[in-house]
């Protein structure tokens, strides 16, 4: 009966040193892993922040094929007009 008391403890001891190092490397880690979440937030917040310029860059060019649609638009009307003017009077 002894022995089996002896052998709980034994049991009961190792136990709690596992727990103890279990939570020792636990506590390690925690810094480590806030440190990641925090990096991944920034860094989601940095592909935001480029996607948002992207979005705005691709309109931009929108608008600026669109200006030079309607360049080319005037200068058609232009180059008719000065034919016009340009023609023999009859």
């Amino acid at each position: 009966m002894n022995m089996k008391k002896n052998f709980a403890a034994l049991v009961a001891v190792a136990g709690l040193a596992l727990t103890t190092v279990a939570c020792s490397k636990a506590e390690e880690a925690a810094p480590a892993e806030e440190a990641a979440a925090v990096e991944a937030e920034a860094g989601a917040e940095v592909a935001a922040e480029g996607e948002a310029m992207a979005a705005e860059g691709e309109a931009m060019a929108a608008d600026g094929a669109e200006m030079a649609k309607e360049g080319e638009e005037m200068a058609a009307e232009g180059d008719a007009m000065a034919k016009e003017e340009m023609a023999p009077a009859e």
